[in-house]
């Protein structure tokens, strides 16, 4: 990966985990989003900053967490990313939460 795909790929990081922290506040509000994060990095190794790297693992994470709640919040937080990047979001019947953040964050239309 050269210089400016690291930089663009770190931009997109840091936008993707802000919409995703905006999304949990909104259901979770801020002390129990910070539990879920505690719980994420302790259980599964899973540092906040390496969210959107690592999305099938926080996928598995809140499955295991919230049951079949995870699917509500992975698509809300699906909605909220494509929307505010202004991406048509295509509901895909193969797709799993971490295949839209890999095609999201690998888009060529995402500056």
């Amino acid at each position: 990966m050269n210089p400016s795909d690291q930089g663009r790929r770190g931009n997109l990081d840091v936008k993707v985990l802000d919409i995703i922290k905006a999304v949990l506040i909104q259901i979770f509000e801020d002390e129990s989003m910070e539990t879920t994060f505690r719980v994420l990095k302790e259980r599964y190794g899973l540092e906040v900053k390496d969210i959107p790297k690592r999305p099938q693992v926080f996928s598995q994470a809140l499955l295991s967490l919230f049951g079949k709640g995870a699917a509500i919040i992975e698509d809300l937080i699906l909605e909220k990313l494509y929307s505010d990047f202004k991406v048509d979001l295509k509901w895909k019947e193969s797709y799993k939460f971490s295949n839209y953040i890999e095609d999201l964050t690998q888009s060529p239309v995402i500056a």
